[in-house]
């Protein structure tokens, strides 16, 4: 009888050490999992954000022709470097602070750091929770990023992307001027004059016969060869209204920005 009694005690002993690993393995894979989904919604979350902040951002561009930024950002992390293109890397300064008191029905899961920079004229200062925006790629990164991890492997994501974005933005308008339909913003020439072409991907080129220059000037060219839908009479008027032309020396052809005259008498 004692010996039945002690046979039931280490059966019960046995079972409960079994179900104590169990639960300890159970525990161990819920927290493991539940670490994951923090960090996948950390990523959804900044993905999201990133969508958003495209919209808003293009919307507010095609109608007033600039981006909705005026504070520059000095304090980039050095680790940002790896998701940069050449043309961010190169050129540093043109990050800006988006102004997020412009963009109309905004809610965003981070960039709180805003609201400790929205009245200064320059941030020189490392905010990690804040958005900018490249000012000639119109990219959009958060500066601390968001961690995300794979197993052993962790990432930071300073936007939805991991590699350097080289797309090419098709600007509608630079420094306020408007890129007329059908041409693309390629450049500057040795002046820092805004250059124009049929191709998004030429490269400025002085002597091509395709690629037009801004003249920032009232004074018309009297030799002028306008295409067959223009005339002088606009053109003028144009270069009244917008203080400049688009102009290729090689060939002497104009293109002018679209303007209405009044016809009344």
């Amino acid at each position: 009888m004692i010996k039945n009694i002690r046979q039931e005690k280490g059966i019960t002993m046995i079972t409960v050490t079994i179900a104590v690993i169990i639960l300890l393995v159970i525990t161990g894979i819920l927290m493991f999992n539940a670490k994951d989904a923090i960090y996948i919604r950390n990523y959804n979350n900044l993905k999201n954000d990133i969508d958003v902040l495209r919209d808003k951002i293009a919307n507010f561009y095609n109608q007033n022709g600039s981006i909705p930024a005026k504070a520059p950002y000095l304090s980039l992390s050095v680790d940002m470097n790896s998701v940069l293109n050449q043309e961010e890397s190169n050129n540093k300064d043109e990050f800006y602070v988006i102004d997020l008191k412009v963009l109309d029905g905004l809610t965003l899961n981070y960039g709180k750091d805003y609201e400790k920079v929205k009245d200064l004229t320059t941030v020189s200062d490392y905010y990690s929770d804040l958005y900018i925006i490249h000012k000639t790629t119109h990219n959009i990164f958060l500066v601390g990023g968001v961690l995300v991890q794979d197993g052993n492997t962790s990432k930071i994501y300073y936007t939805d992307y991991t590699e350097p974005d080289n797309t090419k933005v098709d600007f509608r308008y630079v420094d306020g001027i408007k890129i007329p339909e059908n041409y693309y913003y390629i450049g500057r020439d040795v002046n820092e004059n805004i250059v124009i072409a049929p191709d998004i991907n030429q490269l400025v080129n002085s002597s091509s016969e395709e690629q037009y220059t801004w003249q920032k000037t009232t004074e018309i060219v009297q030799d002028a060869v306008l295409a067959e839908d223009q005339t002088q009479e606009q053109y003028e008027a144009s270069t009244k209204k917008w203080g400049g032309y688009y102009y290729n020396t090689n060939t002497k052809k104009v293109i002018y920005l679209p303007v209405e005259i009044d016809t009344a008498t």
